[in-house]
């Protein structure tokens, strides 16, 4: 069918992005695939439908109900390149169908409006589809940052202030989004316990030699809303560069470990009251690994078996009675 090769030969000059879902087919085949959508196109044309057809057409694309392409393959591009080649094929091969300049100019008029017409509504859909697909993919964000374990944080080492947080951070602390923006230049200071604000700025200054995709830890304690303090353990990367190439903003999460700090503190506590129980009862403990001959004992059971050396297996051995 010339009119629907005169189009695809115009495409193929053009590189138009459509002609990409056809990939190595031939010529042929892609003709017979879009005789029926240009069939119903001119028969639409023949009984003044062109716009009932056209509202048909963008309802199809919305729903991804259209026959050959999927709705997210449309390009910007192809509504009006698509758009101009479906007019240049019109006008070439509109001779064939007359000859009267008043019926020729009338058509031509109609033709022109058919295009700002299409071209109008294309866009505007093409728009609403680009809303709906921005709008799912930051819901599906939304959705892993606030079902993750921490909160997640961006935050701008230029300006020294937090720019985006999940809601995770209301969760675990208390503080809302807008709460932290608030405190400005003064987050760290406020927020991070006195001991460790030292700590966290240094740990700031190190990502001026990190590379993009290293990740870098850090634990501090966090200032809750109620005025208690939480242990968190951030893993930090680089997020952002300027035009320098210089780092601007980092991405982290942060994990509560209050729990395992107490639990690390609680354990270390009873390690400390059973070597003092040890001293005063004078008493000691070891533990010998027979696989890798080697022994650990307790600093009083040194004293007590007048011991001076640890972890030696043969040196303990030589103490034990025959």
């Amino acid at each position: 069918m010339p009119y629907i090769a005169h189009q695809l030969d115009g495409a193929r000059r053009l590189n138009t992005p459509l002609l990409k879902i056809f990939g190595d087919m031939p010529d042929e085949q892609i003709i017979q695939a879009s005789i029926p959508g240009h069939t119903d196109f001119l028969v639409a044309a023949e009984n003044n439908r062109l716009k009932e057809m056209l509202f048909l057409s963008m309802e199809r694309w919305v729903n991804d109900q259209l026959e050959i392409v999927g709705r997210d393959e449309i390009e910007a591009e192809d509504i009006t390149q698509v758009s101009h080649l479906r007019k240049a094929a019109l006008t070439e091969f509109l001779p064939e169908y007359t000859n009267d300049p008043r019926i020729w100019l009338g058509i031509v008029k109609e033709i022109d409006t058919y295009q700002l017409q299409a071209d109008t509504m294309g866009a505007n859909t093409y728009i609403n589809i680009l809303r709906s697909r921005i709008s799912e993919h930051s819901h599906f964000i939304e959705r892993i940052t606030n079902t993750s374990p921490g909160f997640v944080y961006v935050y701008d080492i230029v300006n020294q202030k937090e720019i985006y947080t999940n809601e995770k951070a209301t969760t675990l602390f208390g503080y809302s989004s807008d709460e932290l923006k608030l405190y400005g230049q003064n987050v760290l200071s406020a927020l991070i316990h006195p001991d460790d604000a030292n700590n966290a700025k240094t740990h700031l200054t190190v990502f001026a030699d990190v590379k993009d995709g290293e990740v870098m830890n850090s634990e501090y304690r966090i200032r809750n809303r109620d005025g208690a303090y939480k242990w968190v353990r951030a893993y930090e990367s680089i997020f952002k560069r300027d035009h320098r190439g210089a780092i601007s903003q980092i991405i982290g999460i942060a994990l509560d470990i209050t729990e395992e700090k107490l639990r690390s503190e609680a354990l270390k506590h009873n390690e400390e009251q059973l070597l003092e129980a040890q001293q005063i009862a004078d008493l000691g403990n070891f533990e010998w690994d027979l696989t890798n001959k080697t022994i650990e004992v307790s600093p009083h059971l040194l004293k007590v078996l007048d011991l001076d050396r640890k972890g030696d297996f043969e040196y303990f051995i030589k103490k034990v009675h025959p």
